[in-house]
Formats: structure tokens, C-alpha cells, sequence
């Protein structure tokens, strides 16, 4: 007799087992939090890069990037200005004053960081090289323009872009140089976009 009851609870619950397991399970898509779209404000998040390459200056509207302007010849004038013969150092330069009539464009090391030990002396930041006197922007401003201020440490321009202006096409003086770095514009669109949300 224990056997048959046994086999009836076994036989039951199979039976039921296999009736519900038959069933098919219907679920709805809902909101967990009954929040629309409407009701939350927009989470935005701005990451502004501030690393070597935002304190580039911004390039003069004549000058054209895709155009190489290196002069013929391999010795940078940085480096011997006596037989130099143009801007050769891939990292780019910087302009750099160290007190009142003491200026130089020193070449930017592999660790980006300038080069103390050789450069290009001027004793104002108005450089003659290639019989061209330009005066270079060399520091970034730290007045506030249209509620920006320029936090770049130095101005960093590249090889090509210091070839154009002393041996390319550029026909100013040096007033006409925009004097202010990527850092800056960045700063400047990331104000705008914040007042405008």
C-alpha cells in the first residue's frame, strides 16, 4: 500500500508538473521607475583634452596644412643659424621669453617638453630668419577674452607651420598671427554649448 500512494504522489506531480510546464509565460515591457524620457534632465558629460597638442597656436587663415613647406636642406636654424636652413624637428618649437631681451624659439623634445640647451636667440620676440623680421605670439594670454581665459603654459607651433611663415608664402609681419591655442577655442565652444542648455 505504501507503494501505490508513492506512486500516486510521483504519478500527481509529474502530471502537474508537465500541465504547467505546457504553458506558455506572458510578460510585459514596463518602466521599473515610471519615469518618461521627459521628466529627466539630459546628463551630459564634456572632457576637454588639455594635453601638448591643445596648446598649438591657432594657424593663420592663409596658411594651408596639407601643403609641406619645408625648405631644401636638413640643418635646423634652431639648432646652427649661422648654415641653417629652415625648421626640421618633427615635435615643433616654442617661443620662450626668460627676462627683457631675452627671447628664443627652442625645439620641442621627444617628451614634449622644450628644450633647454639650444635655440634661436632674439632680443625681442621679432626673429629675422631668412631676411624676414615677423614677431611671434609667445605667450598664451591670462586676461579673460569673451569670458575665456587661455590656459595653455606655452605656444607650440609645428615644423611646417614655422616654414610657411619663414620661408613659404606668409607676407606679414607678424601682427596679423592669431595668438591664441586650441586650448582656448575648446574652452571658448564648451562655454557657449553651457550657456546655451
Amino acid at each position: 500500500m505504501r507503494t501505490s500512494i508513492k506512486s500516486i504522489k510521483i504519478i500527481l506531480f509529474l502530471f502537474v508538473f508537465f500541465i504547467l510546464a505546457g504553458k506558455s509565460v506572458l510578460s510585459d515591457d514596463t518602466c521599473m521607475f515610471q519615469v518618461s524620457a521627459d521628466n529627466v534632465p539630459p546628463n551630459i558629460v564634456l572632457l576637454l583634452d588639455n594635453g601638448a597638442e591643445m596648446e598649438h597656436i591657432i594657424w593663420h587663415s592663409g596658411y594651408d596644412n596639407s601643403v609641406d613647406y619645408t625648405p631644401a636642406g636638413t640643418v635646423d636654424i634652431v639648432n646652427d643659424a649661422t648654415v641653417g636652413t629652415g625648421f626640421y624637428n618633427e615635435q615643433g618649437y616654442t617661443v620662450v621669453k626668460f627676462a627683457t631681451g631675452k627671447y628664443y624659439i627652442r625645439p620641442i623634445l621627444a617628451d614634449l617638453t622644450p628644450d633647454t640647451a639650444n635655440g634661436f636667440f632674439c632680443d625681442s620676440n621679432e626673429f629675422t630668419i631668412n631676411s624676414r623680421s615677423i614677431t611671434l605670439p609667445f605667450a598664451p594670454s591670462s586676461v579673460a577674452v569673451d569670458g575665456v581665459i587661455d590656459n595653455a603654459e606655452i605656444f607650440r607651433y609645428s615644423k611646417n607651420y614655422l616654414n610657411w611663415i619663414f620661408y613659404g608664402s606668409y607676407a606679414g609681419n607678424g601682427t596679423d598671427l592669431p595668438d591664441k591655442s586650441r586650448f582656448y577655442y575648446a574652452k571658448k565652444a564648451i562655454l557657449v554649448v553651457a550657456e546655451e542648455t
